[in-house]
């Protein structure tokens, strides 16, 4: 019987709050890459101008960073919201929430015997949802 509370804990964990996809957009759709440096008379640049040609999930400096883009332009980038997992799609990324399971041990009475308490509190279930608390 413990084992299936621990279990129905488990899986209450789990699926009790789906993981949604949280959309974050490129924040531009053309970028302009120039020099700013005063020229000599009679010298002058010519702006490179891109849109958003690719995206893509890298590791900077040990920390997931969300990358935009530009082609020869260059790119613009942001550090993966914390806590979540992204993937790179077509104009930016979808993020998800890391999903960390819950350590229950299969006996949970502590080593003196008698009854241990998992957690306390309350808990939301959605109408037609089932929960064995035993």
């Amino acid at each position: 019987m413990k084992l299936i509370a621990a279990f129905a804990a488990v899986a209450l964990a789990c699926f009790a709050a789906p993981a949604f996809a949280d959309p974050i957009e490129c924040p531009l759709s053309q970028v302009r890459r120039e020099i700013t440096t005063p020229t000599p008379s009679g010298w002058w640049n010519t702006p490179i101008v891109n849109s958003l040609t690719e995206t893509r999930v890298q590791t900077i400096g040990g920390s997931p960073a969300l990358m935009c883009i530009y082609g020869p332009a260059g790119s613009i980038q942001r550090n993966a919201p914390e806590g979540q997992n992204c993937t790179a799609r077509t104009g930016g990324f979808d993020c998800v929430s890391r999903i960390r399971p819950l350590p229950y041990p299969l006996d949970p009475r502590p080593l003196g015997g008698g009854t241990a308490a998992l957690s306390s509190g309350t808990i939301g279930l959605r109408q037609t949802f089932l929960a064995d608390l035993d």
